[in-house]
């Protein structure tokens, strides 16, 4: 049996505004593709709600360049 991958994208809009890292649980990101002309990023929140987050924000980019230049040790826990 063969699936097929959903072609839309995942996030309908972005969360607004400054989150801070503590609240954050795991980070997916999403590259643009068929499915979606964007990047998507999707926040796991600890409290296991999914957000959305603005791929252009400077905040989002500066966690995700930490995530991205962190030990993969630490990635993992």
């Amino acid at each position: 049996m063969m699936l097929a991958a959903e072609l839309r994208c995942h996030c309908i809009q972005t969360a607004k505004g400054l989150m801070s890292p503590k609240h954050l649980a795991n980070v997916e990101i999403i590259p643009k593709g068929p499915h979606c002309h964007t990047v998507e990023i999707i926040a796991t929140l600890k409290n296991s709600q999914q957000i959305c987050l603005d791929p252009q924000a400077k905040w989002v980019k500066m966690i995700i360049n930490k995530i991205l230049h962190s030990s993969p040790n630490k990635r993992h826990q």
